[in-house]
């Protein structure tokens, strides 16, 4: 059912366009005023929005076109870019103008958020309710298959992955897991088919917020687009306004990258090994541009973890010294980098070539970033460190900054030797690395299912090799 929010105080309207929209899909929350409007808006998502301008505040209040506008302005942070009918004999479309960016059910933008209707003739508002009735029953004729166990989504999440599969003139779209790991709410693999079952495009759908959408296309524009073609997940669609309060990017992926560089990663280092190499001539544009700042490790830290995040969380590790270690400088290199190239985050085809995707975090960072990911995601990924066994020990985790004898006894070890021999290839020293590696460490103390065992060790294998690198 089509979800409608009416906030009318006249009970005369409200019957007049519940009644007369009877046979439509409809599934109507009525409100008396601003005040139970702004509650429903919080506690449902709805498709279509009818206010009426003049509203009371609240029960046995004057109704005051204030309220209405009230109204519309937390519509606006609750459910941007919902389709909104607005009800009155004073609206006008100057007093509007301020609502823009509208969309429909299809997801098309148009001039205005607020169409306004006059309360002289319902024949219009009745027209355009039964319009976008019919919209919605078209979109949710396109079905989203779950999987197996199913993917827990929203009512908006579901809409954006209609929107995405229609716009491919597609008729379903099937969700599977994304490379290794298991597909979650936020980042999606979708198979998406027509009607008779043909495959027509393999993606990643990454749903999100509509400022989180703004930003990451902004960042796929300026760090990932640049890239060679075929090296990463490209680009092709996004749904800002249209599902309320969630948004969405659509990236298409080559075909045969089925399999997540965690998946190989421990059955074959040797192959991994290559697939760093392979990512590292993939981003030499980004190394070739990169300058040189003077940074403290804190500064570096910062770039990963706020300085709020690290006071909240730094009581898993009481002991450590984060301030002799933060107030080291160093001189490091700057450039584009992917910001969390873990080994989910790269998928592999059958000759471990790989392709990027996830691209939340690209920009700028100071230290080899991405190189120390790739490296130190096999011992804080959940969803590697229970196929490493019993490694590391704390007395292997000491070894860290010697990479041969922390190499030596991991189940990776011509992986961990190229991750390591890239992030100092990047750095032109052993400082920026150590950086990186306290930054990323550091990052995991937000995580509470990373054992605090494992970021210590890290931590503390940083600060004894910082001794005598500075």
């Amino acid at each position: 059912m089509m979800r409608t929010l009416l906030v009318e105080d006249d009970e005369g309207v409200v019957r007049l366009l519940t009644e007369a929209t009877a046979s439509e899909p409809i599934e109507w929350t009525v409100a008396g005023t601003r005040e139970e409007g702004e509650r429903a808006l919080q506690d449902t998502e709805f498709d279509l929005l009818i206010f009426d301008l003049r509203l009371p505040d609240r029960r046995g209040d004057t109704p005051r076109d204030e309220a209405g506008l009230s109204l519309l302005d937390a519509a606006s942070s609750a459910c941007p870019g919902t389709s909104t009918f607005v009800l009155s004999a004073y609206a006008t479309i100057d007093n509007l103008r301020p609502y823009q960016n509208a969309n429909d059910l299809e997801g098309e933008t148009h001039a205005l958020k607020v169409t306004a209707f006059t309360k002289d003739d319902f024949s219009p508002v009745l027209t355009a309710i039964r319009a976008r009735s019919e919209q919605w029953t078209e979109l949710r004729r396109i079905e989203i298959y779950r999987g197996t166990p199913p993917v827990s989504l929203s009512y908006h999440q579901e809409r954006v992955l209609r929107l995405f599969v229609r716009r491919q003139h597609a008729a379903k779209g099937i969700l599977l897991p994304v490379g290794g790991g298991l597909s979650s709410a936020s980042k999606l693999r979708v198979a998406i088919v027509d009607s008779n079952g043909g495959h027509l495009l393999d993606s990643i759908a990454r749903l999100t917020t509509p400022a989180a959408v703004r930003d990451e296309s902004e960042r796929y524009r300026t760090c990932i687009a640049p890239l060679r073609p075929g090296f990463f997940a490209h680009l092709i669609d996004t749904v800002e306004p249209g599902a309320g309060r969630t948004a969405g990017l659509l990236y298409r992926l080559a075909e045969g990258f089925d399999r997540a560089l965690a998946d190989i990663v421990i059955i074959d280092p040797l192959a991994a090994a290559g697939t760093v190499s392979q990512i590292e001539s993939g981003t030499i544009v980004w190394t070739a541009a990169r300058s040189w700042v003077r940074r403290t490790i804190g500064d570096v830290r910062r770039q990963l973890m706020t300085d709020e995040e690290l006071t909240s969380n730094r009581s898993r590790a009481p002991s450590f010294d984060f301030g002799a270690i933060e107030a080291l400088e160093l001189v490091s290199p700057a450039l584009r980098q992917h910001g969390d190239l873990h080994v989910f985050n790269v998928l592999v085809d059958a000759n471990a070539q790989p392709m990027l995707i996830d691209f939340a975090d690209a920009g700028v960072y100071s230290a080899p970033i991405d190189a120390i990911a790739l490296e130190l995601s096999l011992l804080f990924h959940p969803g590697v460190t229970k196929r490493l066994g019993p490694w590391p020990t704390p007395a292997q985790l000491r070894t860290w900054a010697d990479v041969d004898a922390w190499a030596r006894d991991s189940p990776a070890p011509d992986y961990i030797r190229r991750c390591r021999a890239w992030a100092l290839e990047i750095a032109e020293g052993e400082r920026p690395v150590l950086a990186a590696a306290y930054a990323y460490a550091a990052r995991q103390l937000k995580y509470k299912d990373v054992a605090t065992e494992r970021i210590l060790g890290v931590l503390e294998a940083v600060a004894e090799r910082a001794r005598t690198a500075w």
